[in-house]
This record gives structure tokens, sequence and C-alpha cells, in this order.
């Protein structure tokens, strides 16, 4: 494997922490300042750059595809979701710029398209190509990109299971932030509770 650095907290920037727990060979720890759990010490950025690129994390000892597969459970889940949270978002309505960060197989910009009004422009970026082009053979404007390759604003920006795995929330925001129109609104769901 690439060499490995150790990082400070991705969240306050303390670098004292506590092992929580390990697998896969990486240390997961708590930050002793904001509680946040991350892995440190993790392979370099280049290496998980290549690796979320490509879809596959490689070691001395196994490669291994995170590509995984399209959920299309997730399509009416999400749109359900979304009634409940964002009943605006229904026809009729004024049209929407809408932007899914790490849209993944295109589950979720399915979802907000068939509940958006005419005139709306759903799109989502992916950086797993695999996962980009697996969207686009079924049609959804997902393309493979990262948040710097994007020059338009948005009124609402969505991420979804997306936060915890971000290495840097600083800089992340800060794109997040320059994406978004004066009304902009960010839909956040993760599962990193920490």
């Amino acid at each position: 494997m690439n060499s490995l650095e150790h990082v400070p907290c991705p969240l306050c920037r303390e670098s004292r922490h506590e092992p929580w727990g390990s697998e896969n060979g990486f240390t997961c720890v708590r930050c002793s300042g904001c509680g946040l759990l991350y892995v440190t010490p993790r392979p370099a950025a280049a290496y998980i750059d290549r690796a979320v690129q490509l879809g596959v994390h490689a070691s001395e000892q196994v490669e291994m595809s995170v590509v995984g597969r399209r959920a299309g459970w997730k399509v009416s889940r999400f749109r359900k979701s979304l009634q409940g949270v964002m009943p605006d978002l229904g026809r009729g309505r004024s049209p929407v710029r809408w932007l899914d960060v790490g849209a993944g197989f295109g589950e979720f910009v399915e979802a907000v398209r068939s509940l958006a009004a005419t005139g709306s422009a759903c799109e989502g970026i992916e950086p797993m190509v695999p996962k980009a082009q697996d969207a686009q053979r079924r049609g959804l404007p997902v393309r493979a990109a990262m948040m710097e390759d994007v020059q338009e604003q948005y009124d609402v920006i969505s991420l979804i299971d997306v936060f915890s795995h971000i290495p840097d929330f600083h800089a992340f925001l800060r794109d997040v932030k320059r994406l978004l129109g004066p009304r902009g609104e960010i839909l956040l769901k993760t599962g990193n509770a920490a």
C-alpha cells in the first residue's frame, strides 16, 4: 500500500485522539477535542483519490472493489423522504436547480427528478467513474466529477451519506458555499453520528 499519513481531526483540527476501533488494518480514533470519529493514520490523499475514482482499494494483501451496485428500492424511499422534508418540491411549484454530490448510481437524482417541477435541472456528481457511467447508461444526469470541477450555482445541494467520507470538512464546505445560490439550501444525511 502507499504510505500512510497521520492527520488531525478533519472538523476541529485537534491532533490528540484516542483509539475507538479498527477494521481492515486501519484504526478509527475519537478526537479529544470534538469527539468526531475518523481514521488516522490513513492512506495518502493521492492514493485515496485514485481509489475513489476507480472504485478499487488495493493493498499488499488484497485488491477490493468498492463500486457496489444500484439499489432500485432506494428511489421510492428517497421520494417518500423528500415529500416529507421538502413538500414544496412537488410538481406545480417553481423549478429548482439541484445538485446531488456523491450521487453514486443516481437513485437520489432519480427521486428528485420525479418530484421536481417542470423546468427543473436536477443532476449529480460522483467521483467514482464506474458509478457515474452506470447512472449515465440509465439516462440519469450524473457526471464523473469532483466539487472543484463544478462552476454552476444551485438552489439545493444534497449530500446523502457523503459527509462522513470527506477528508477536509472546511475545504469541502467552502466548495458547497461557492456552489449555492443566494438563498440556497443544503440537504444533508449522514450515517456518521459522531
